[in-house]
């Protein structure tokens, strides 16, 4: 067992995180400037289930959006998104897509 510093691991990891959000916000900063903005509607929103058991993820988990929205050429798409980004949002609602 090895005697490191409690402190200076909590530290690099909480650099780490601060790093890791740093570049992804200035990835969403760049989309937002320079993507295109359309409207979408909320075609479904399902819990996430758990893959393993096949079972829905514990109650009180944020259910996981499916987004129907057409694109500027005029395709249509349909994409469940992996984060819970749309609280509060149910079907039929309308939403900004970039």
């Amino acid at each position: 067992m090895t005697n490191e510093n409690p402190d200076l691991i909590i530290a690099g990891v909480g650099l780490a995180l601060t790093i890791i959000g740093q570049v992804n916000r200035q990835k969403v900063g760049t989309l937002a400037k320079s993507g295109v903005k359309v409207e979408g509607v909320v075609f479904s929103v399902e819990p996430e289930v758990d893959v393993n058991s096949g079972s829905q993820y514990a109650i009180g988990s944020s259910p996981y959006p499916t987004i129907r929205f057409v694109t500027a050429d005029n395709e249509w798409v349909m994409q469940k998104y992996n984060e819970s980004a749309f609280p509060g949002y149910k079907a039929g609602d309308k939403v900004a897509v970039i």
